[in-house]
């Protein structure tokens, strides 16, 4: 009776042990299709993302405006000119850079424009075509230092998604 026990106590553990490897076989799978997965939609998660934090995006377009810098890191430029620079005394607004703001207006119209795979920077405002045309196309859009805090958002939040996804 030991001896049969013993070998029922085997093939028991055997038969355990092969379904939980085999489990195991098939959990892997399971990840590394979801992995995958994952890869194929990586482009939209990231969209979804930007998605989420587009007013931050915006207000980081609308900071450098304001700061008198362009998406290159450039400052924007001609400066104003003189009568400019008495209106916006008047006002109380900074006249030592170019800020592309006036009533707010402009800054208010800025918006990101989603394609596929990427987005951009752009505005509404009627005055943007005399901006473009005074101080140049790169008033819309991100630095390099901006980018930098984005690209720590996103690797954050894509890692969350990433366990989400992968792990079951």
């Amino acid at each position: 009776m030991g001896l049969v026990w013993a070998v029922n106590i085997l093939v028991d553990w055997f038969f355990v042990g092969a379904v939980v490897f085999k489990k195991g076989f098939i959990m892997i799978d399971q990840v590394i299709q979801n992995v995958k997965t994952f890869q194929q939609e990586v482009d939209s998660v990231i969209i979804d993302i930007i998605k989420e934090n587009e007013d931050l995006v915006i207000q980081m377009n609308v900071d450098n405006l304001f700061a008198g810098i362009k998406n290159n890191g450039e400052r924007i430029v001609p400066p104003y000119a003189a009568s400019t620079v008495k209106r916006k005394k008047r006002k109380g607004q900074p006249f030592n850079r170019v800020t592309t703001r006036d009533q707010g207006d402009h800054h208010e119209s800025i918006f990101i424009k989603y394609k596929e795979d990427e987005f951009e920077l752009d505005a509404s405002d009627f005055k943007k075509q005399y901006l473009v045309r005074k101080y140049g196309s790169d008033l819309y859009g991100l630095t390099e230092a901006n980018i930098e805090t984005l690209k720590g958002i996103i690797e954050e939040k894509l890692l969350l998604e990433l366990r989400k996804r992968i792990l079951l």
